[in-house]
């Protein structure tokens, strides 16, 4: 994708059976942006031409559009389908599609368009073994409605025995079968006046028969190269050709075609002979009379900017001492404590001191500092002592030309292809290698310095259904769609990926595996979890177990509205259906700092005490805890405690404008509250990069593709505030020294973790028994006060109580004792009392 800064002039092309255009035009709208009218103003040689200018300052993606008809009194009585969109604008000033009536195509090809703008059958469809459906363009209202004359035939030219045949309007046939159709054949029908069209089996694939017939079941998908001889095997169960494309290299124009071979479970495969190392390849699929080329779903190697898949040898792809890489020791997931970063924010700053500035490699790089000697990078982000940092997506997304890396920027929710490296990231692009050797080579740093390997992934929707792989090979399969045809858009981005569905399932199983085996990744974090399904949650916690049961897997689990039954949503609300996946806590998020879509609310920290309950049900770790209200964790390890991430207003801007009448101290005092209760809660403490030094995006509150001087990592305010960045570090280092901040079942927080009398507005709570052999103490006592002035607490019991943290200072072992069983807490501040 190329997000465009110059004009661009959409051309709709218009063509009528009938000629007659009289009151039609185009409304037509850039994706987020208002509607206007656009009138045909002349003809060429497809049809009519309507024009509409996208001014410089649009900068948008992609274009909707509806050709309707008005009247000289009402508008849109009439419509070409539903909303349709030109799904690319490229580098070109002029974009052109070409719509046909009553077909709802979009053309983008001229040629193509052209052949098609004839009477046919734009569509035949099986819905049931018996019952078939059929779209003729252009509407015929001579069709009688009863007993058309229609024929359905084999493979071998049979004719199969019809029962009824029903016109329901001009356009619509609706025939019922004598016997039922065999899923695995291929049909064709004939309308009298029309050609001949393919049967398609789209219309079946939720059908037991399909599944039990046209999936598959393999590991063998995409390419399996050795010296001798490399396969290729595609799923493609509703194309009528597919043959292999073999360039000698990704510039090379030249092409050898190999055909491929029907095979198993809707699978096609072609075995073509020699080392093939270095070559790159695409498939053309057939589902008509025009060939498609696409790449590979399945490739896991590309060429620059995803234009086909390429063969490399396993050794190419593998950097030095790869095979002695090895993750940290891990037991436990509420062990974890978890630090999210981008690869271009980590070291694109200028003051970073990184020669690989936002490159895979930039990360790996050791003794990297600012001028004034402040480490920054892989060192600095190995001293917080966090144990697993998560990587905002590294898949190969759209939205950054990998030819021009640094003239545009995105987090890399718009994902093209799941099993290969994004590589913008990588320091040579044009090599498909490259970027999974340099990938290979930042997991292998970060484990060298302790710290295990989280990828984000986003395997809910993709960039472009009209450009993406899934769509071009089997249309319609991989994505959800209401009754009435319109794509799922649950996920806001225009379209939802049907998860439920046999292929989809195995394909988002399969590359989570590919990455934990051959990138050895040591936990996924699921962005928009809510729009998948819980089996398919399920099944990939089962394939990773039987990798490591270390691995995490965790993600969102909010209410989308997709089109997916409730009860299968992967959502909070079933995390009793999901053990050990966990979800993120917005509960404890949004009662830390007031609800994050309003940024003048107010929470605990900064608002007095106010959400209080909410703050609690976060600090049990999201369970279902006596005499409160219930989370909706079963298990502590289900829940992922936080209060910013890249989403949204960092703490610190937010902060800066929901207190913006308090002072700066104030609300610093306010966010290391916030962060020291993420870190002190029963669960997984979920850290945002820079949050232990107040980040800030200078009011941005979605910069997913604003510029680096947003975004990048500011190791000069990280300088600015050492003292700030030692006291999240030893709290890092009390939650690992401490098991008490680590219970491990629901059970044991029941049990151990106790409500203690507090002043209003403040939380007071104690663990109780030691958790290990090896640590001093039995009991702990942890206070939150988020009020404007101290409070007094007075601690349970009588007896020998040192203090383990305050406002300034936090150690495992004892800051000062108490003569007294009571102290003062000072104003938005935590302590900490151990005995």
């Amino acid at each position: 994708m190329i997000i465009r800064t110059a004009p661009l002039q959409v051309n709709v092309h218009y063509f009528r059976f009938d000629h007659e255009y009289s009151g039609w035009d185009v409304w037509i709208w850039p994706l987020n942006q208002s509607g206007v009218s656009c009138v045909f103003t002349h003809a060429d040689e497809f049809g009519m031409v309507a024009s509409y200018q996208i001014p410089q300052t649009d900068g948008v993606t992609k274009v909707g559009y509806v050709i309707r008809r008005n009247t000289a009194t009402l508008q849109w009585v009439e419509r070409e389908y539903q909303d349709r969109y030109i799904e690319t604008v490229g580098h070109d000033d002029i974009a052109h599609v070409w719509v046909i009536q009553g077909d709802p195509t979009v053309y983008t090809d001229y040629a193509v368009a052209m052949n098609r703008r004839h009477k046919r059958v734009f569509l035949a469809q099986m819905v049931l073994p018996r019952r078939l459906v059929v779209y003729l363009t252009p509407p015929d209202p001579s069709l009688p409605r009863e007993g058309t004359l229609v024929s359905v035939l084999d493979e071998q030219g049979a004719i199969q025995p019809i029962h009824s045949v029903h016109a329901e309007n001009d356009a619509t046939l609706r025939i019922h079968m004598a016997e039922k159709l065999d899923v695995t054949q291929r049909y064709t029908v004939a309308v009298p006046g029309y050609p001949l069209a393919p049967l398609s089996i789209a219309g079946m694939f939720d059908h037991p028969n399909f599944e039990s017939q046209l999936t598959y079941d393999g590991n063998d998908l995409g390419i399996t190269y050795t010296p001798q001889a490399t396969t290729f095997r595609l799923w493609a169960p509703t194309v009528l050709q597919a043959t292999v494309n073999l360039y000698a290299n990704c510039q090379n124009s030249r092409k050898y075609e190999f055909p491929m071979q029907r095979s198993t479970g809707g699978t096609w495969v072609a075995t073509v002979q020699g080392d093939l190392a270095d070559q790159v390849y695409t498939y053309a699929v057939w589902h008509d009379d025009h060939a498609i080329e696409t790449v590979d779903p399945y490739a896991k190697a590309l060429c620059i900017n995803g234009t086909r898949g390429a063969i490399v040898r396993p050794d190419d792809m593998t950097p030095p001492d790869w095979e002695q890489d090895r993750s940290p020791p891990f037991v436990h997931p509420v062990d974890a404590i978890i630090y999210e970063i981008h690869v271009r924010d980590a070291t694109m700053h200028p003051a970073s001191g990184v020669h690989h500035k936002g490159r895979y490699i930039g990360l790996t790089e050791e003794g990297t500092a600012t001028a004034e000697g402040f480490v920054t990078g892989l060192d600095y982000i190995a001293s917080l002592g966090i144990t697993h940092v998560q990587l905002l997506p590294l898949h190969d997304f759209m939205s950054v030309d990998e030819k021009n890396p640094f003239a545009q920027y995105n987090w890399g929710y718009d994902p093209a292809f799941f099993f290969a490296p994004e590589g913008s990231y990588s320091t040579n692009a044009v090599d498909p290698a490259c970027r999974i050797r340099e990938v290979k080579q930042l997991i292998a740093a970060l484990h060298r310095k302790g710290m295990r390997v989280v990828l984000d992934v986003v395997f809910n929707h993709v960039f472009s259904v009209a450009l993406s792989a899934f769509q071009k090979i089997v249309p319609g399969y991989y994505f959800r769609y209401w009754d009435q045809g319109v794509l799922s858009d649950g996920t806001g981005v225009g379209n939802d990926t049907a998860s439920e569905r046999v292929m989809m399932r195995k394909l988002i199983g399969d590359c989570v595996v590919y990455w934990a085996e051959h990138f050895h990744i040591d936990g996924f974090r699921f962005d928009l979890m809510g729009c998948h399904d819980i089996e398919t949650m399920n099944d990939i916690r089962r394939r990773l177990d039987a990798i490591d049961p270390s691995i995490l897997v965790y993600g969102e689990g909010w209410h989308l509205h997709t089109a997916l039954s409730e009860h299968k949503k992967a959502t909070q609300a079933h995390a009793g259906a999901m053990p050990r996946i966990g979800q993120f806590n917005d509960r404890l998020r949004d009662g830390l700092k007031g609800n994050v879509f309003s940024v003048y609310d107010r929470g605990f920290i900064n608002g007095a005490g106010h959400l209080l309950e909410d703050v609690f049900t976060g600090v049990v770790g999201g369970i279902r805890y006596p005499n409160h209200l219930g989370g909706f964790a079963h298990e502590p390890e289900q829940t992922i405690n936080y209060v910013e991430v890249h989403d949204n207003h960092t703490l610190w801007d937010r902060l800066q404008q929901s207190n913006a009448l308090d002072t700066p101290t104030e609300r610093q005092r306010m966010h290391r509250l916030a962060t020291a209760i993420v870190l002190t809660s029963q669960g997984i403490p979920f850290l945002h990069a820079g949050q232990e030094f107040f980040r800030t995006k200078h009011g941005e509150h979605d910069s997913y593709r604003s510029s680096d001087a947003i975004n990048a990592l500011d190791w000069s305010r990280a300088s600015a505030h050492p003292h700030a960045i030692a006291y999240v570090r030893q709290l890092i280092a009390l939650r690992r020294a401490h098991s008490s901040f680590r219970l491990r079942t629901a059970e044991a927080i029941r049990t151990q973790l106790h409500r203690l009398p507090s002043v209003p507005g403040t939380i007071l709570y104690g663990i109780s028994g030691r958790q290990s052999a090896d640590l001093p103490y039995e009991h702990l006592v942890i206070a939150y006060n988020p009020l404007r002035h101290a409070v007094s607490v007075t601690l349970p019991c009588e007896g020998h109580w040192v203090v383990l943290a305050d406002s300034v200072y936090v150690r495992t072992e004892p800051i000062r004792c108490l003569r007294t069983p009571h102290d003062m807490v000072e104003p938005l501040s935590l302590a900490i009392w151990a005995r």
